[in-house]
This record gives C-alpha cells, structure tokens and sequence, in this order.
C-alpha cells in the first residue's frame, strides 16, 4: 500500500477537492434563494386563510352577542319565570336555529336552567360551569364572557364553549345568565373550507390555550422549535405552554416541523373577557418538498458527479492490489467454510451421515458416532447391513430407494442403538451437483421417542378422562333417576292431599312438605345442568325467537312471586330491540328465571327492574336491577362459583348457590359474559350481553311432537304401565274424580298383553321396568300396531330420567312425548285434555 500512496496523484486530489468546494457552494446559495421565496409565498397563503376564518369567527362572534344583548333586554322587562310569554319563546327559538349556535340557555341566580331550546337541557344544574360561575363571581352587564371548551351533556363526545352574559337584578345583585352554545360543526365546516392542502392543520383554541376544535382530527406533537410561526401573538413565549399541556398528543418527532400562522380574535366592542386564538399550519416538508426534490438531484448529480472522477482516479492504482486481494480472501473463506461445516456437523444435536449413491457411508457427525458407538473412520465405506440386524438394513435401503425416485422422503423408523432401541423421524434427501445430477444421499435424524412416549401417554390420560366422564354421566343419571322416584309419589301425593279436607295445621305441615319437595327438584336440576356444561354435552340453539315475547312470559311467570314478597317486578323493554332474532329461548329464559329469582331473595322492599336494550350491531343487553342488600366488592369474584350463596343480616339465604354459576355458564354458551356491579345497602345490577342478529319476517314454529288427537267426551281409557305400585296408585288418585278411566300393569310384559287385548285410548308407559322394559314394550306396541293395521295409539313415555339422550332415545323407540318425574296432577290433567 506504501507503494501506491507514494504515486504523484495528490496535485489531482487537491484540485478536485477545491473545485468540489466552489461548486458546491454556489448551488448551495442558489438552492437557499429558491427555499426563502417558496416560504415567503406559503405564508402569504396562509393568511389568507386565517383571514377567512377570522371574520367568520368575528360575525358569529357579534351575532351571539346581539342575540344575548336582545335576550337579557327581553328578561329586564319581563323577569325569569318559570314559563315565558308564547310569543318571547318563539322569538328564541328562532335565534337557535341561526347557524353556529347549537342552543340558548337561560340560567337563574341557583345555577339552575330555566329555558333552552334543547329539553334535554331544561332543570340541569350548571353553576360548576364556568360560564356560570365567571359571571356570577364578576357580574358585568355588558361582559361578554367565554368559557373553556367543556364535553357537552347532550353528546358527550362533543366538545363545546358558551358565550354567556350576566342578568342583574334591579338592585344590581346577580340574577342568572344568558348563555349560548356555540356549534362546533358550524367551526369545523369554516375550518375544512380553507383546507387546501392533505398536510394542512387548522386549530381553535381558548384564550387559556385549551384546545377547541381540530381539523383535521389527526394525532399530532407541536414543540417549540418545530414550528416556524409568523403573526399576531404568535411568538413561542406566549402558546407552546397552553398547545403542550392542552391541545396535541403523540410522540414528538423531528419529521413534523410544519410552518404555520397566529391569529387572536377578541372585537374591543364586544367587551369579550378571553380570545380566540386561531391557528394554521402546514408541514414544512410537504411545502418545500419540490424544492428538497430538486436540492436532492442536484446535489445528487454533483456528488454523482464528483464521485465519478475519483473513481477513475482510484481504480487506476488499485486494480492489481484488489485482484490479489480478492484471490486470497477467497482461499482463506474456503478454508474457513470447510472447517466451520464440519464443526457445525459435530456440534449438531441431530444424527446427519452422507451415503453415496450405491449406499456406502461416506461421513457422519460425532451424535451419530455416539449413537451407533464407531467412530467416522469405522463407518467409512461401510452399508446398512454391516451395522445393523438384517431385518433393520432391509427397511433403511428401502428408505434409500425412495430417495433416489423422489428426491426426498421423510420417514419415520425405529433404530437400535448403543442406548437401546429408538424411534427416529429421518428427513433423507438428495445431494445434487450444479448440473443437477445426484451424487449423495445427506440424512438428518431426530430422535423422537421421549415424543411418541409422551403422546403415548396423553392418549391413555385421555381416555381416563373420557371414562371418568362417562361414570360421572351414568352416576348423576343413576341418582336423578333413584331420587326422581320417590320424589314422584311425595309431590304427587301432596298435589293429592291439598284436595282434601284438611284443618290448619295439617294444611300448614302439607305446604311445608310440597315446597321442600320443590326446592329438592330444583336443586337436582342445577345439579343437572352444571353437570351437562361441565361435560360439554349442552348446546344451545340458535332458532328464530319473539324476544318481546318471551321477554312477557318471563315477567308474567315472575310476578306472582314477587309480589309474594311485598315487592315490584318492573320491566324496560326499549323501543329499539328487534322483536325477532335468533338464539336460544329455553336457555335464555332460564338465565332471566335465575337472575330474577335472585333479586327476590335478597331485596325486602322496593323494586326488581329487568332492562332490555339493543345495542350497536346486532348485540342485546338484558340487566336485572333489585334494591337488595348488595354484594362486598371482595365477594364479587366468587359470586358465580358452583355453591356459594349470599347472605344477609340473620345469616346464609336458601339455595344450593348453582343458580348464578349456571347462568354465567349458560351466557358464555350463548356468546355472551355476565356482569355484576353491586354496593352494600344499595342493590346489585346483573347484566350480560348477547349476540341477537334480528330476523326478518322469519316464521317462529313452536318446538312439539306430533300426536295422535282422540275425540271423545267421556275422557279417555288409560293404560298405565310402572313396575312401582306407589307410581300406579298415585295415577289413580289423580284420575279419581275426572273423566278418564285407568287400567296399570305391573311390567312391559303385562302391559302388552292388556294392549293387544283391549282398546285404549293412550298408553303411560314408564322406561325403567323388569322382565320388559318401556323401551321394548313401546317397539312390541308398534309392531302390533303394524301387523293387525290398528290405528296409531298416543304412547306417552313418564320417567325418571331427565338426560336429552335418554329422552331422544325414548322417541326413537316409538313414544310420542316424554314426561319427566315428578309428574304433577295439573300437568297429567292437561296433557290427557290434549288428547281428548
């Protein structure tokens, strides 16, 4: 390199570089000319907008304040009242329709509106406004004062300000105020008329520096030393602070300085206590970007240039130099590739070996040495069959013939090894020359047995899983059927007893005992459904439903209850929710049924509210809303867990505490999340919300089995078949003083003999009976039926079992409906007259 730094180019280098020098900074001055004229007539433009937007802000300005001039004259000759002559009202209610302002208010001396031309507005207490409580602290007539931009009641959304003048009272006390609103969309359309560039930024703010109105509405950062500012009050010492603390978010950044213009607005006849200020801007690399554009290719194609002469110079010297360079880098990067791939192979913790085309290793890495416990010399040369059993060679040179067909194969084999035998996932492949013809077959083995051990080993939890659910399935089934049974001939019997002649007590003691048998029922049907949810065997529907509808039964069914209680049951349906939608009707009114239940009994007085409203999209929300006792705000996140109840004042309320956690469940199968806001003394407020999408036109089919109708007056004959002679005299009593006529059979076997020897109008069948079970009886029956072309007898299937399967079981076998134990008198009555 001293060689060639000694070559006489230095005289060449020197005057490149002092004509490099003169150039540039000729361009230079040229380019700042073109920058100063193209900021000079930007600004112009600028003002220019501000000047629009300046008089339009002064002629609504001097509007208002005629109209609060007129208003405060109208209330000096006729004072605030709480209504006002018919004709000064519509006299108002014309200024509230002048563009700009978006409503009139007439406060009194309480803080209290007394008139505006919104309603929603009427009665609201003010006075913690400041264009309120600036007046009313310095009251002056002919003040004009303007208050900071404050979120309006009417959309919260919305940012606003008011223009108010003080009232004064004869004796010169303050009397109230007058107050405008002044339309931010009256501001934002003057703002967007002047926008005349995407990049341009127009911002109103208070005189205290607290933003306004922005447009466009665009996240932006403005920081001193940013923004180049020209105009009246414009100057950084008086706005950054206000703009900083107030009006811009967003992460500041250098690559939006912007070049803009102030303006104050404040008319001296107006008597205005605070400005207006006024800003536009514009990013300064939007303004000037033709300009850096062209100052780009221009500095571009004289350093282009430049570069271009000092390449020829330097590539003369250095030509031979970098030929012999770039000779020996590349050896020395040879050298360094081979032994960084062979130190990559040895440090791989996949098995990698490499075989020639006839099946000969030719190397493998230092994990496979240690599986197969030779070393890469030994191996060298050798085949399958000289390192493994027979039986193992002949699967790996199958493996290799398919490589060689389809180029890859990735296969999955089971090895011996030096540790034992191992389950491998080989990806086997071919090794290609650049004319693409095949010279190796490359190898990469996983070793995966921990893998299939462990997949192995989920398959077997699994199915324990899947077992233990199964016997947890057939238990409760078992259970619900056993306690249905004789909970069967105790409610019936007492539905029984309560015709009878009865004195006090005894009628007292049969109340008792028929709503613990109730409460009992319940708690085995939450039990039930949890266990359904639990197991992932409830699913919910989604069928078009009348919400209105079912939003009526539920209230209907509820209030008898309620009003056992002293309290009131009030519904809210808004005029906005769908009266057809899609979902699931049972299990909504189920979650409705437990979550009214609940307010009832923790709320002693006052009312239960249900509340259904729609909301964006096709989402419903339902909330129900008692005036109980309330829930502590350290209970509120175990309240939906399975058997945790409330309590109040004399200790821990009835229930099992299922009822919230199967409608939490239920709710989250039907799209939706409960939620609960609740406060000591004050009542808790449940609510959910559900996915609805509103139907139209859809025809709602109630969900019933067809059934054979049978035409008589003179009640219907029975056959009855239960292998429980309690069941069978518990019919009996029911249908002692009604039309009907009941014959019982002790199995399915004497039950179908009775069929196939008389004529009966319905047939009770229960499911679970010796010698002949329901099932059998009822295919026996049809097949009768079928064989003697006998018309269709009703077979109504009574039992124990309250498991979906089992009921879709008892249909197929031919039944055509399905009631479940307990069996009340009124509901047997009812179905029979369904027959009749």
């Amino acid at each position: 390199m001293k060689h060639y730094a000694n070559r006489p180019f230095v005289m060449q280098w020197i005057l490149l570089g002092a004509m490099t020098l003169l150039s540039g900074a000729l361009l230079g001055v040229d380019l700042f000319q073109d920058y100063t004229s193209q900021s000079r007539l930007e600004r112009d433009r600028l003002q220019a907008q501000l000047r629009v937007i300046h008089e339009n802000t002064n002629a609504l300005l001097r509007t208002a304040h005629t109209i609060l001039q007129r208003l405060q004259a109208d209330l000096a000759l006729h004072p605030l009242q709480a209504t006002q002559a018919a004709s000064q009202i519509k006299q108002w209610e014309a200024y509230a329709v002048i563009p700009g302002i978006r409503s009139l208010l007439v406060v009194d001396e309480q803080g209290i509106v007394r008139y505006s031309n919104r309603t929603e507005l009427l009665q609201l207490d003010v006075k913690h406004r400041a264009f309120y409580d600036t007046p009313r602290r310095q009251p002056e007539q002919n003040r004009l004062y303007l208050s900071p931009p404050f979120r309006s009641r009417i959309d919260n959304q919305i940012l606003v300000m008011n223009l108010s003048r003080a009232l004064l009272a004869p004796d010169g006390s303050f009397a109230g105020v007058v107050a405008i609103t002044l339309d931010a969309d009256y501001f934002r359309t003057v703002m967007q008329s002047v926008l005349y560039a995407a990049d341009m930024q127009v911002a109103l703010l208070h005189g205290d520096g607290q933003l306004f109105l922005q447009v466009p509405e665009r996240e932006v950062q403005w920081h001193k030393g940013e923004v180049v500012f020209f105009g009246e009050q414009a100057e950084p010492g008086q706005l950054w602070p206000q703009w900083q603390h107030y009006g811009f978010s967003g992460k500041p950044s250098g690559q939006n300085r912007r070049i803009g213009m102030a303006l104050s607005i404040q008319p001296t006849e107006l008597h205005l206590d605070q400005p207006i200020l006024v800003v536009v801007s514009r990013l300064i690399e939007v303004v000037h970007g033709d300009w850096y554009w062209d100052a780009q290719i221009f500095a571009g194609l004289f350093l282009l240039s430049v570069l271009l002469i000092a390449c020829v110079l330097y590539y003369s010297q250095q030509k031979i130099h970098l030929a012999y360079a770039q000779a020996g880098a590349s050896e020395a990067a040879l050298r360094k590739s081979d032994a960084q791939q062979q130190e990559i192979l040895n440090h791989a913790p996949a098995v990698i070996f490499m075989k020639d085309l006839q099946g000969r290793y030719l190397m493998i890495n230092r994990r496979c040495e240690q599986w197969l416990g030779r070393s890469n010399q030994e191996v060298n040369g050798k085949q399958d069959g000289d390192l493994f059993p027979a039986e193992v060679a002949a699967l790996l040179r199958d493996s290799d013939q398919e490589v060689l067909r389809r180029g890859v194969v990735m296969v999955e084999e089971k090895v011996p090894m030096c540790e034992g035998e191992r389950i491998v996932l080989a990806n086997k492949f071919l090794l290609r020359e650049s004319d693409g013809t095949p010279y190796a077959i490359c190898g990469i083995v996983t070793d995966i047995s921990a893998r299939k051990q462990a997949e192995e080993q989920l398959r077997l939890a699994k199915e324990a899983a899947m077992q233990a659910s199964r016997s947890k399935s057939l238990f409760l089934a078992a259970m619900s059927h056993e306690i249905r049974t004789p909970m069967h001939a105790i409610i019936g019997m007492g539905d029984a007893l309560q015709e009878t002649v009865l004195d006090a007590e005894q009628r007292r003691c049969l109340h008792i005992m028929v709503n613990a048998g109730n409460m009992l029922m319940g708690l085995i049907n939450d039990i039930l459904d949890l266990s359904k949810i639990e197991a992932g065997q409830l699913e919910v529907e989604c069928l078009p439903l009348d919400l209105r509808q079912l939003v009526y039964e539920v209230e209907e069914m509820m209030r008898g209850g309620i009003r056992d209680r002293g309290l009131r049951l009030q519904v809210h349906l808004n005029a906005n929710v769908p009266k057809t939608v899609r979902g699931d009707g049972q299990r909504l009114r189920q979650v409705l049924f437990n979550l009214i239940d609940n307010a009832r009994k923790f709320t002693t007085q006052g009312a239960v509210h249900l509340t259904v409203s729609r909301l964006e999209g096709v989402f419903v929300r339902f909330a129900v809303t008692d005036s109980g006792i309330g829930i502590g705000e350290e209970r509120l996140q175990d309240i939906f867990e399975p058997f945790v109840q409330g309590e109040n004042a004399s200790g821990r309320l009835g229930g099992a505490g299922l009822g919230l956690s199967i409608c939490r469940q239920l709710v989250a199968l039907m799209g939706g999340e409960i939620q609960v806001v609740s406060r000591i003394g004050e009542g808790s407020t449940f609510s959910f919300v559900l996915p609805m999408e509103p139907v139209e036109g859809a025809e709602i089919v109630p969900q019933v089995h067809a059934q054979t109708v049978i035409n008589t007056s003179s009640g219907l004959h029975v056959l009855a078949v239960d292998d429980a002679e309690d069941n069978l005299r518990l019919l009996e009593a029911f249908l002692k003083r009604s039309p009907h006529r009941l014959c019982t059979a002790m199995n399915g076997a004497d039950g179908l003999v009775q069929f196939q020897n008389d004529t009966f109008d319905l047939v009770l069948m229960d499911i679970q009976m010796p010698i002949m079970d329901g099932y059998q009886a009822t295919r026996a029956m049809r097949e009768w039926e079928v064989v003697h072309a006998r018309r269709r007898t009703p077979i109504v299937a009574f039992t124990a079992h309250a498991m979906k399967e089992v009921s879709e079981q008892i249909l197929a076998a031919g039944c055509d409906a399905v009631l479940t134990k307990p069996l009340r008198k009124q509901g047997l009555l009812d179905m029979l007259d369904n027959y009749c």
